[in-house]
């Protein structure tokens, strides 16, 4: 085991990289899967351990592994030891790729380059087993290897993804004095489930549960953006600037001041542009996004109501993804705000991240609040 550490260390952690900033995010992403892979290496050699110790062809296992009756005695007898220790050479191993990667992100963040994934940590506010536990899910979502070695850990071979159990006892592993707060997981209010999916399952009690990663935070940390056949069939362009007439200049500067204020994502804002069709509302929305640098999210709200129904989760959590990772301001037409529902459950979403909101409609009937 410490010679397959060893040989993992000095290939996939350079040392001549050694505080030298990350080129970009495929870099940073292999980094992250290499200390998911040694994690592993540990926790696959713990149960190996465990089982050659006990006698038997399995190990006890980890809560959220499956054991039979006989592994479960073991595992209960020998509590809180049931695991063997990670030994002092994969240890050293573990702490020496964390100190690679953090002066590698020391020198990153001097060079000005933003990563996705670290983006996210700090948007979030990602505790450190948060953030191990969607690295794990990312593992098993890129490369089927991981699935096969995350089964193998929690004992079933039909379960693509890691299970909470196998991720809090490989983040144990690497960080062995740590307290993880497991049970954020579970909570959904909590910034790590922007990130990932943990299906209800009633059989199972919550270590056994899968962690998988959100579509929507995929494609993020994976630096691939697309919108849902819903979206796109209810979406509207942006009018180039160029074809704006002169006499926008009027809603032009209130349109780059609501778009100026919702960039400092300091507390919700609504911004309401009323007019007539033709009357240069989305022209204006366009010179303002423009001179802002911003980028907008057009949506025809009406027609998505009409199309998503009651089934309007998925949507919504797309459009705060689409607003949150991205950085897009939604944008949406509509006649009858006031009385949408899915208006009322967008705003609701996208102002607990402090995110504005814009509105094109030919007027405002009663608030949409």
């Amino acid at each position: 085991m410490d010679d397959i550490c060893v040989e993992a260390l000095t290939a996939r952690f350079d040392p001549d990289l050694r505080g030298s900033p990350y080129e970009g995010d495929r870099e940073y992403t292999r980094d992250l899967m290499c200390e998911v892979s040694l994690c592993l290496v540990g926790a696959v050699a713990c149960r190996a351990a465990c089982a050659e110790a006990a006698g038997e062809g399995e190990a006890p296992g980890h809560p959220g592994f499956a054991m039979s009756g006989e592994e479960a005695e073991g595992y209960l007898a020998n509590y809180p030891n049931s695991l063997v220790e990670p030994s002092p050479e994969l240890a050293g191993m573990l702490l020496a790729a964390r100190e690679h990667m953090a002066s590698r992100l020391e020198a990153t963040a001097r060079a000005g380059i933003i990563l996705r994934a670290e983006r996210l940590r700090e948007l979030l506010a990602l505790s450190g087993f948060g953030f191990f536990a969607v690295c794990c899910a990312l593992a098993s979502a890129v490369d089927r290897g991981f699935e096969r070695l995350f089964a193998q850990l929690h004992g079933d071979t039909v379960q693509p993804f890691p299970t909470l159990g196998a991720v809090l006892a490989c983040y144990e592993l690497s960080c062995p004095k740590s307290r993880p707060e497991w049970r954020e997981l579970l909570d959904p209010s909590a910034g790590i489930n922007r990130l990932v999916l943990m299906p209800e399952q009633p059989d199972r009690p919550p270590l056994a549960r899968a962690v998988a990663l959100r579509p929507n935070a995929l494609s993020y940390l994976l630096g691939s953006f697309r919108l849902s056949g819903e979206l796109a069939d209810c979406g509207g362009g942006i009018i180039p600037s160029a074809q704006r007439a002169l006499f926008l200049e009027g809603q032009i500067d209130k349109a780059r001041t609501a778009l100026s204020r919702m960039a400092n994502r300091d507390k919700p804002r609504l911004c309401v542009l009323c007019g007539e069709a033709g009357s240069g509302r989305r022209l204006a929305l366009a010179k303002a996004a423009e001179e802002e640098g911003a980028e907008l999210l057009l949506v025809r709200l009406d027609e998505l109501s009409t199309a998503v129904g009651e089934a309007a989760e998925s949507v919504v959590d797309e459009i705060v993804s689409a607003a949150l990772f991205w950085g897009l301001i939604p944008c949406f037409y509509s006649e009858n705000a006031a009385e949408s529902a899915l208006f009322k459950r967008l705003l609701r979403a996208l102002g607990g991240y402090r995110i504005g909101v814009v509105l094109l409609t030919s007027r405002l009937r009663g608030s949409p609040g």
